[in-house]
């Protein structure tokens, strides 16, 4: 019993490090693109609509990205407070809503950082 409790501890810290790597690359990147293109923006390219979109892009990461650390600190406390160590575990989802909310931001996230990324390759090509 012991070699399973080890080894569910590690699946548990290897998952709870993953997300939270996850959380800082999509706040790193969003908040590194955001700071690069306000500073060095090309010239005629603060009107351009591919730039706007990039920026509400990665806006949107960056705010789907703090909703899904929020979201994810409110299921663990959901989880904490319905584990009895002496009773079976119920068949639910993990964190119960607030599990799923998290992954719905943790997918938002992921997808406007891709899409705000792309957008600014495509005002940087363009200028």
């Amino acid at each position: 019993m012991a070699d399973f409790d080890d080894y569910q501890r590690q699946l548990i810290t290897g998952y709870t490090d993953a997300s939270r790597d996850y959380d800082r690359l999509v706040v790193g990147i969003s908040t590194a693109a955001l700071s690069l293109t306000v500073v060095f923006r090309p010239e005629g390219a603060s009107s351009s609509w591919w730039l706007l979109g990039a920026w509400f892009c990665l806006i949107l990461a960056l705010l789907a990205a703090l909703a899904s650390i929020q979201t994810s600190r409110m299921a663990f406390q959901v989880e904490f407070q319905e584990y009895d160590p002496g009773e079976p575990l119920l068949g639910g989802p993990a964190g119960g809503k607030w599990g799923d909310w998290t992954d719905r931001f943790t997918a938002v996230s992921g997808i406007a950082v891709a899409v705000g990324v792309t957008l600014l390759a495509v005002v940087g090509a363009t200028a």
